[in-house]
This record gives structure tokens, sequence and C-alpha cells, in this order.
């Protein structure tokens, strides 16, 4: 399906019709909404003579100006008037090839700054009252929605500007991106006098993103208008790909996140079927790998000839159950907006609903510590491929690195920092790299410095 809306700026200009008919000829929309087409109520009979294709529904300008027209095909969908005022039409469309019917609320903002807030307060009250249908708001704003929108030297209405931005964040409203150019009017100035806007745009409301509609709007390159016209398609989407989970700190700034988060945990953890399978899984699997194949090399040999440097009091250190403080200390010290690896949960998510999930944390790192290993779900990584240089011609021409799970980085650094301890133990006088308080650099220095002293002992 397609909508077409364009702010012609009269209709009666002798060229408006072929340039009309030209976008339908290229476009071939559904329905067609006009804006200020300058046309009275009672010349409805200009557009079924030009178009007797299309049936039209007209509100009709005051005085020369304004003026709304909607155009649309009863081959592919039925149209029905809810409501209109001098500034917006209030459409029911029952699509044909959809089999489903939406809301079209076609606008055409007013300059004034007070009759386009009364505007933006009928609309609101609209849908407001009707929360459960799909909403599709288009046509000329007459303002922008941020300063973005806007290109020139020339200023613009901040009180407008400011009135749409709420409009749109009360209701929730969610705007098509266009995937062309960014400004859809321009006075057609040259030079540093050019200047334009994005007035013209399409919103959506209601339950829009369940539809499972694919919706993408675009600029059309037609002048004939200080406005181009702009096209909204709308299809259904086949049956998306599955991907991975993502979670978005956005999320965090819901009021509601704690409470859904706290159920979803326990009801994840605390579910009987799912504890059964896993239990089923495990017994299943460890009968296959334990029964035979597992026999390791005998490290015995190897480590006999290597001097013992941690003492058994060392090691029953090392060896401790791991302590809340512990866990706690690694999370809240983690990067929060790090590379979260392939489960996705990046350590923002630990240290904000760590009050809920502190006692299953600390047990799964208490039983990597016991068991001695972790987990082949949290040990999985993804591999980025960092560039060496800027023209890449073989894969030697990359740094391989790994983003790892953050479960995976809390039990790896709670047994590093319990390492650190027995540092100095195990790691000798002369290795001067990768050991805290020391520098690669002093072996530079120091091989400096034996060579500079047997030069000098041969002089």
């Amino acid at each position: 399906m397609r909508i077409l809306s364009w702010n012609v700026r009269g209709y009666n200009a002798p060229d408006k019709t072929r340039l009309i008919k030209r976008c339908l000829d290229q476009v071939r929309p559904d329905i067609l909404l006009l804006q200020e087409t300058k046309i009275k109520e009672e010349d409805v009979n200009v557009f079924s003579r030009k178009f007797p294709a299309w049936k039209c529904i007209l509100v009709g300008a005051q005085s020369a100006s304004g003026g709304l027209a909607a155009l649309w095909n009863d081959s592919v969908m039925d149209v029905v008037v809810i409501r209109s005022t001098r500034w917006w039409q209030w459409l029911k469309i029952q699509s044909f090839q959809f089999q489903t019917s939406f809301f079209l609320i076609n606008i055409y903002g007013p300059n004034n700054s007070n009759l386009k807030m009364q505007m933006w307060e009928e609309l609101a009250d609209i849908m407001r009252n009707d929360r459960e249908n799909l909403f599709i708001l288009g046509g000329d704003f007459n303002a922008i929605l941020r300063p973005l929108d806007k290109m020139g030297s020339v200023g613009w209405n901040r009180q407008s500007q400011r009135d749409l931005s709420s409009f749109v964040m009360n209701l929730g409203l969610i705007e098509i991106p266009f995937r062309t150019w960014d400004f859809t009017w321009t006075n057609r100035s040259s030079g540093f006098l050019n200047m334009a806007k994005r007035l013209d745009r399409f919103f959506i409301a209601g339950d829009w993103l369940e539809s499972h509609w694919k919706s993408v709007a675009e600029i059309l390159p037609i002048s004939g208008s200080h406005h181009y016209p702009i096209c909204l398609r709308i299809q259904e989407e086949s049956a998306p790909e599955r991907c991975s989970f993502k979670f978005e700190t956005m999320w965090l700034r819901d009021s509601n996140i704690r409470k859904l988060i706290e159920q979803w945990w326990k009801h994840n953890l605390d579910n009987p079927e799912l504890k059964q399978i896993n239990r089923e899984a495990v017994n299943h699997f460890s009968d296959i790998f334990n029964g035979v194949g597992n026999q390791g090399r005998d490290m015995h040999q190897v480590l006999g000839v290597i001097p013992a440097c941690v003492k058994d009091e060392h090691n029953q250190r090392l060896m401790e159950p791991v302590s809340m403080e512990e866990v706690k200390l690694v999370v809240f010290g983690l990067g929060s907006d790090k590379s979260p690896g392939p489960n996705d949960f990046p350590a923002l998510f630990f240290q904000k609903f760590w009050d809920i999930l502190a006692k299953d944390i600390l047990g799964v790192v208490e039983e990597s510590r016991a068991g001695g290993f972790v987990l082949r779900d949290f040990n999985n990584t993804f591999i980025a491929l960092i560039p060496k240089k800027a023209e890449i011609t073989s894969f030697d021409d990359f740094y391989p690195i790994s983003l790892c799970n953050t479960i995976y980085k809390i039990i790896s650094k709670v047994m590093a920092n319990r390492l650190k301890q027995i540092l100095d133990l195990v790691i000798s006088s002369e290795q001067s790299g990768f050991a805290p308080g020391k520098s690669i650099y002093e072996g530079i220095i120091l091989a400096h410095e034996v060579i500079y002293s047997i030069q000098i002992a041969r002089t």
C-alpha cells in the first residue's frame, strides 16, 4: 500500500494537474493526500473531472487559502470520513489488501501558533480516546520537530517546535524516517539565502510495531511547489529472521523494568520443568562423555620438574569458597558499557539489578571454582577483527580479539584477584613485563646498560 502526501500550494495553477498526474504515474499510490489545494467545497467536481477513476473527499478552502483533499482508488480500499476541520481530515481506511482497517489523518498545520496548539489538542483528544486502533498521521505539519530539521540562517518558530515535540512525545508517536534526503520544503532561493526545512512527515501510533507491517517513507524529487511530495510505502513483513537477544541500556529508563526483571528472573530460575529438562540433559551427556575417551594426558611428569612455589597455606587461601564481597567488588569494577559478548547482557545490567541477581551470580562463580570449569555457554565468545592498517589484503592484517560474556569476565576476574596475592611467589624477579609495578621497558633499559658496560670494559 502506498500513501502519497503533497502540499501543492494551489491546485488551480495550470501545471499542478500535470504534476499530480506525474506523481500518480510514478508512485501509483492507493490514496493521495493533498494540502493547501485552495479549492472551495463546491468545486469538488474539479477533481472528479480530471481524475475520474478516483474517489474524492474535500475540505474546502477559506478565502482562497488552505483546503484539504483525499483521493483514493476504491478498488483497493474503502474510505469513510469520521470528522473534518479546516486543518485536518480524520479518515477510516478499510484496506482490501491487508484485510484490516486503520485511521489516517491528513494534516495541514496553520501558521498561527495558537491555532496550531488548538489543532494538537484536538488530535490528542481523538487518539487518547482510541488507543486500540492503528493511526497514521501525514501531511504538512508546518513545524519542525527538532533544530536539525532546518537548514539556513533564518530562524524558526521555537514555540511551534516545542508544541509539536510535546504532542509527539505525549502520544508516543513514531516518525517514519525518510530514506532519501532530509528536507521537504525549500524557499527556492540560491546561495546564502537558501533555506530548507522538514515540515512534511508521517507518524504512526497504536500497536503498529506488532502488526507485521513494514513502513518506508521517501521524499520524491518532483518540483512545482515549495514542498516536495512524500510517500509512505507499507507492506507485510515476511517472517522475521531469528536474531540474538540484546539488552538495551535505554530500557533502564522505564520505571517498570525492575519489576519485570524480577518476575522474569524468578520465573526462569524456579521453573521446575526447565530444571527437570536440564537434569536429564546433563545426565545423558555425562554418561556419553565420561564413559570413554576422557583419559587426559598425564601431566605429573611435567609438573615434577617444576619447583613448587605455592605452599599449602597459599593454596588453601586460593581454594576458599567465593564470598559475596569478592563478587560484588568485581561486578561493580567492570566497565558498565563494555562489549557484553554473545549473551548480550552488559555489566550495567548486573550492576543495576544486583539486589535481584546477586545470589545467582555468586552461585555461578562458586560452582565454577568448586568444579574447576566454566560452563560452555559462559565460555562462548565473539571474535572481532580489528584492522592493523588501512589497506587490508589478508587475515594477517587483523588483530583478533575476543568479546567475552559478562559472566565469564566476573568468574575470571574473581580468580585473577586471588592469584594477584601470590604473584610475587610464582613470577621471578627478572620478569619485567605484564606484572604490577613493573614495565616491559625495564628489559630494554637493562640490555642497553649491559651493552654499554661491555663497551666501556673493552676500552
